[in-house]
């Protein structure tokens, strides 16, 4: 699955100091940055937790939604210009948050992190292994990624 990206963010005019004109205003929100940082090891902090905090920490990542007024379509979250690696916004963002995602649950080994690491979120932000276990057709996922779980040198990796 794929966590929803920003709101499009429609942009008029020339690219001329575009990064400028769209951030202008914005500023990061250092309380909700110490939050995702302070929190990072709690029992009671949960992914969608750390996500909503480093959406509204980082005003940045709006940056991959930028679409131009021209090209909006009923809010289409598929629509988002490409970046120069001919990827699409979207796709970058997904990049940039499983990145994110990844030194959360990797901070977390204690708790579910492992889990969440190899075998990712559910819909309901709960870690995946019982829903890929238990659903027909990825049964070859599952055991892949039960595979690199029961392998993995751990303690290497704190």
């Amino acid at each position: 699955g794929q966590v929803l990206p920003p709101g499009i963010l429609p942009v008029r005019g020339s690219n001329e100091l575009l990064v400028s004109r769209v951030m202008e205003g914005k500023v990061t929100d250092w309380a909700r940055a110490r939050r995702a940082a302070e929190m990072i090891r709690s029992r009671d902090y949960t992914t969608k937790d750390f996500y909503e905090d480093v959406v509204a920490a980082f005003p940045e990542l709006r940056l991959y939604s930028v679409v131009r007024v021209s090209e909006v379509r009923h809010h289409d979250h598929n629509l988002v210009m490409s970046t120069s690696a001919n990827r699409s916004g979207a796709d970058e963002f997904q990049r940039t948050i499983g990145a994110l995602f990844c030194i959360f649950w990797l901070m977390r080994q204690h708790l579910d992190g492992r889990e969440c690491f190899c075998f990712g979120l559910d819909s309901e932000w709960k870690n995946a292994k019982e829903f890929l276990r238990q659903t027909p057709g990825r049964e070859a996922e599952y055991n892949r990624r039960m595979n690199f779980y029961e392998k993995a040198n751990w303690k290497a990796i704190e």
